[in-house]
């Protein structure tokens, strides 16, 4: 009987463990931005251990074009490779592809997006030249389920620039000289 009662109480101190596992979540509010020439670049932090959607704040627009950057380092578990947003060299002799990902055909640790609420998934990676089918707000997220994410850890700083858009106004270029004037004839 001792040894049942012993048995109970290290299962519900496992079970109070794993319920304080539970994702970050983000706290700071965005405000919605619309990226124009004067206003041509936005950047946000998504967080390895986050359960939801990062809403980047950036509206995209049917007809514009934009480019994703991402740079940071993350991984999705103490056994499994630290990557970058590609999340090439995640999968380790001792971290396996189970396949249970949010976007197939991508790593556990790549970063993935989407336009809007219900917007269909996209694989960012490193970079992306975007040319959206639909206009919305941008969401980022590491490409792994919700019920995996407690041992996730780091982030990835992603930034949305209007592509097109001058990034510094550059110096006016000198005027070219006049052309020479022809040489008089020799008589």
């Amino acid at each position: 009987m001792k040894k049942s009662g012993s048995v109970v109480v290290l299962a519900l101190i496992s079970l109070l463990v794993l319920a304080g596992c539970a994702g970050v979540q983000y706290t700071d509010l965005v405000t919605p931005v619309t990226l124009t020439a004067g206003n041509a670049e936005a950047t946000t932090r998504v967080i390895a251990k986050s359960a939801e959607w990062r809403n980047s704040g950036v509206n995209v627009e049917v007809g514009k074009k934009y480019f994703i950057k991402a740079s940071g380092r993350w991984r999705i578990g103490g056994l499994c490779g630290l990557t970058g947003p590609d999340g090439a060299g995640c999968y380790t002799p001792l971290c396996w592809d189970l396949g249970i990902v949010m976007l197939r055909g991508y790593t556990g640790s790549a970063l993935i997006g989407k336009i809007g609420e219900v917007g269909d998934l996209f694989a960012v990676g490193n970079e992306l030249a975007l040319d959206p089918k639909e206009s919305g707000t941008l969401y980022f997220r590491i490409n792994e389920p919700d019920a995996f994410i407690f041992d996730n850890e780091g982030y990835m700083d992603v930034t949305v620039s209007l592509t097109g858009a001058p990034e510094t106004a550059a110096p006016p270029s000198p005027a070219a000289p006049p052309p020479a004037a022809p040489a008089p004839p020799i008589l």
